[in-house]
Formats: structure tokens, C-alpha cells, sequence
């Protein structure tokens, strides 16, 4: 099930904190494994098991995989996300140009009162668009940490239900 996405000035500082709470959930289940996995490997290479050189073989493989994957999730994602900004910026720009030139263009009439708005109204869009840039980024940056995490969080669940020799 999908989550609705939170709206207004908040919504980067929502989308960041759901970055931080997974790279948290993250470095927990990080340190659940690296102990785990330490601790086999602590061992003398007399007594490692079959089940012990597979685990040191499966974590060599599950940290390439799980990097390349973060690298193409986060290159797809700014792909897309610089078509966006540069059709966004775009229009942001020509509209601050449309509204400047619209203010200066009739100094001491009727637009002159409505000037304040109009530079009011251009630093709001401008405050959206840099609002939206920190939403983006922060989307970059969970699809970049989703590989990772869920191969952190399964191996923890995993290595947890192990017995300890």
C-alpha cells in the first residue's frame, strides 16, 4: 500500500525525515549483521563450515549487486528529475521575467499598486520551486538507499533466526 504524500512547506522536511528513519533502520540492521558476520569470521579458518565460507561469499556478491543497484535506481531517477527541473526552471524564469517587466513597464500608474504582489508573488514561486528541488533530492536519495536497506533489513531478519555456535 502506497502512502499519501504530504503536501505544503512540510513536505521536504517529511520526505528527508523518511530518509533518515530507513538509513537508521538501516545502520540498526547493519550492526545486527556486521556482529553477526564478525563473529563467524572471528573463528580460525580450521573450523569455518561450508555455511561459513557461502556467507562470506553471499556478502561479497549481495554489496556489488546491492551498489549497482543504488547507482542505476539513483541515475533513472535524476534522468527523469532533470527534465523536470529544466521545464520547471524554465517556467519559473519567464514568469518572473513577465511579472518584472510588467511592473516596470508602467511606473507611476495603476500597476506600480500591484507591484508588491507581483514581487511577492515571484519569491513565493520561487520559495515552491526551491520547496519542491529539496523534495526531489530527497526523492534521489531514498530510491538511491532502497536496494541497500532492504538487503540490510533481510539479511538481519536472516542471520537473526541463526543459532549461535
Amino acid at each position: 500500500m502506497r502512502r499519501k504524500r504530504a503536501t505544503g512547506m512540510l513536505n521536504p522536511f517529511i520526505a528527508w525525515s523518511e530518509v533518515a528513519l530507513r538509513t537508521a533502520e538501516m545502520m540498526t540492521a547493519s550492526g545486527q549483521v556486521i556482529a553477526q558476520r564478525t563473529s563467524r569470521l572471528a573463528k580460525h579458518p580450521q573450523h569455518y563450515t561450508g555455511r561459513d565460507y557461502r556467507e562470506m561469499t553471499r556478502m561479497t556478491h549481495e554489496k556489488a549487486a546491492a551498489a549497482v543497484e543504488s547507482g542505476m535506481a539513483m541515475a533513472a531517477e535524476l534522468a527523469s528529475l532533470n527534465w523536470q527541473l529544466a521545464s520547471g526552471g524554465l517556467w519559473s524564469a519567464l514568469a518572473a521575467w513577465n511579472r518584472t517587466g510588467r511592473t516596470a513597464a508602467r511606473p507611476g500608474s495603476i500597476s506600480s499598486l500591484y507591484q508588491p504582489m507581483d514581487w511577492t508573488r515571484t519569491l513565493l514561486d520561487l520559495g515552491a520551486a526551491s520547496s519542491g528541488l529539496a523534495r526531489d533530492s530527497a526523492r534521489v536519495a531514498s530510491r538511491g538507499l532502497r536496494p541497500i536497506h532492504s538487503r540490510a533489513t533481510a539479511n538481519a531478519r536472516r542471520l537473526g533466526r541463526t543459532p549461535r555456535k
